[in-house]
């Protein structure tokens, strides 16, 4: 859900563009950091709020910690996506 269609988009463009490199470059930069940026948003948002959704939304106090890795694993994903998109 994190990754707003992106993926797509890098391969549509990058094959738009394969004959320019620099501009393929380009774009694998800026997705790159985009997932990034969105990645380190919502894992540190999830952080936050782990304690607060695992006991007043879940009302499972001990399942804070479960979210919180949960959380730090959407990172991983926005990488590992990125690498094979």
């Amino acid at each position: 859900m994190s990754e707003f269609g992106s993926g797509g988009v890098v391969v549509r463009l990058v094959g738009q563009y394969r004959e320019d490199k620099s501009k393929v470059y380009q774009i694998l930069k800026l997705a790159l950091k985009i997932r990034i940026i969105v990645g380190l948003f919502v894992a540190l948002l999830g952080l936050l709020f782990a304690d607060f959704l695992a006991t007043n939304i879940l009302g499972k106090g001990d399942l804070s910690q479960l979210l919180k890795l949960s959380f730090i694993g959407v990172l991983t994903l926005q990488l590992f996506n990125f690498s094979i998109s």
